[in-house]
């Protein structure tokens, strides 16, 4: 409860209050209510530690289970307004996200839907996987512009359902991009993009790739659209044939001897490398990734969405 010295600051303040004009008062079926419920846990608990009280919930919406939703949504909308701040490319304009049928609707955030905004500002849809997708090659491109406007090869290694391949299409036509994983996530991404790239760019199964011995620049660049392929084919591209090499969340779940191997592979075949993963999970580190010497490094930093993670970017020269 109330301390006495709060106790009579507080009826002093309302009484304040009361003798001034109308305007100033709350009123309404909200402030009524939001009055009655401020008055009864004041008067039970008094203020405590006001940002892990219910009262803040008021004041922020925090750490309600009603408002999780909107928490995410928040979010959705901060990430949503970083990425148009760094938009140079205007990727927002010419990209959409991917919305299956029987999409979680609580997952989606569409501005258009807020009451009483004005129509003439923006209604994009807006989902995580496309933010931080965004996000993830709009950062590419200030390293490697040609990502956006020319004909570039792209190995996407570890590429969970191609949600990077799926926007990538959007952007620039001319994207040879490749999929390279083990079975179980690769028939995920073939499928899935097999489905929702349909009509919009060439895809090549992973059985038609499967008897290939080897992947010229010259190929690559030939058949622009999707492909698939087993993590081991990276060694059957040819050398620097791979403009940009990407890999999200899969290099920190190795073990150190295998991403040395993979790095002296990448080091022939690519001739860029974007890295994004968490600072520290199983026996991988930030401090310990076995870059070569050769390698120019372009950034280093923490990920703009997720505190424990980061990203980095190299050109193997």
């Amino acid at each position: 409860m109330l301390t006495e010295k709060q106790r009579v600051s507080h009826v002093k303040m309302k009484e304040d209050l009361l003798a001034s004009k109308d305007y100033y008062k709350p009123s309404g079926v909200l402030w009524d209510s939001l009055t009655a419920q401020f008055e009864s846990i004041l008067t039970e608990k008094g203020i405590g530690e006001i940002q892990s009280s219910e009262l803040n919930h008021s004041f922020s919406l925090l750490d309600n289970d009603v408002f999780r939703t909107h928490y995410f949504k928040c979010a959705l909308w901060l990430l949503y307004n970083n990425i148009k701040g760094k938009d140079k490319h205007h990727l927002l304009k010419v990209t959409e996200p991917l919305l299956p049928a029987g999409i979680d609707p609580e997952l989606v955030y569409n501005a258009a839907s807020v009451a009483g905004r004005p129509q003439h500002l923006e209604k994009k849809n807006l989902t995580w996987d496309y933010l931080i997708t965004l996000d993830t090659i709009i950062n590419i491109a200030d390293a490697y512009p040609q990502l956006i406007t020319d004909p570039c090869v792209v190995a996407d290694l570890g590429a969970g359902w191609g949600r990077i391949g799926f926007v990538l299409m959007q952007v620039n036509e001319n994207i040879s991009y490749h999929v390279l994983d083990i079975p179980n996530s690769l028939i995920i991404s073939q499928e899935y993009l097999r489905e929702h790239l349909k009509g919009k760019c060439a895809v090549y199964e992973y059985i038609e790739n499967r008897d290939k011995k080897r992947f010229t620049r010259a190929e690559l660049l030939a058949k622009n659209g999707a492909s698939f392929h087993i993590s081991s084919d990276l060694e059957k591209f040819d050398d620097k044939s791979i403009d940009v090499l990407i890999n999200v969340a899969s290099f920190q779940e190795m073990s150190l001897s295998q991403i040395t191997s993979y790095f002296s592979v990448i080091d022939k075949k690519a001739k860029y490398l974007y890295t994004q993963q968490r600072y520290q999970d199983l026996d991988m580190n930030h401090s310990i990734y076995p870059y070569l010497a050769n390698w120019k490094k372009l950034f280093d930093r923490d990920v703009t969405f997720l505190p424990h993670w980061f990203e980095a970017m190299f050109r193997c020269t």
